[in-house]
């Protein structure tokens, strides 16, 4: 997955008190990388906008447990290749 930019670690902390705006930067920072993702390994482009969905809602659920051992990104892109 070509990633973006990591987010700054204070953004990774309002991400883990579960800010609103914090994962709304995520996933505008996000949401390209793992669709394309996604579709590559889909092959549709319906499904992939599903997975797109779901990855987030996986990451919204599991953000506490996100032990910072990686850049998000790569967490990120670990959650949509399982997923």
């Amino acid at each position: 997955m070509n990633r973006p930019e990591s987010l700054p670690p204070d953004l990774v902390e309002r991400l883990r008190r579960r800010e609103p705006a914090a994962f709304e930067a995520c996933y505008l920072r996000f949401k390209d990388a793992v669709y394309r993702m996604a579709a590559r390994l889909l092959g549709d482009a319906q499904e992939a906008e599903d997975a797109l969905h779901d990855v987030f809602l996986i990451l919204w659920e599991d953000l506490p447990r996100f032990r910072g051992d990686s850049d998000l990104g790569t967490w990120i892109h670990r959650v949509t290749v399982n997923h």
